[in-house]
């Protein structure tokens, strides 16, 4: 019986445009900005919780948005945003300059 009203309020037109919209307001498009420099915008993500190797026991990942290149820095769970910058300068900004 519950598949015969979800099915019946699913094709009910009226049932359909009383519905409470759920969505966020329709936009215009816009383009995304072509990049021209390496690492001028780069994401991060962390891989917390891995076996500990060497004192790590977290992976830094971070992706240049140009060209994909990916970089796995190595660090510990129990960090804070200086103990992240420092090995993001020492290994992306050190090697391809400031963006």
């Amino acid at each position: 019986m519950s598949r015969e009203i979800l099915k019946f309020i699913l094709s009910c037109n009226i049932c359909q445009k009383s519905k409470v919209k759920q969505h966020a307001p329709y936009r215009m498009l816009q383009p995304i900005p072509i990049l021209s420099q390496l690492f001028k915008v780069i994401s991060m993500d962390f891989i917390p919780d891995m076996p500990e190797s060497q004192g790590f026991n977290n992976i830094v990942v971070t992706v240049d948005k140009l060209t994909k290149y990916l970089n796995i820095i190595p660090c510990c769970t129990k960090i804070n945003e200086n103990k992240v910058a420092k090995p993001i300068f020492k290994h992306i900004f050190a090697q391809y300059g400031l963006p």
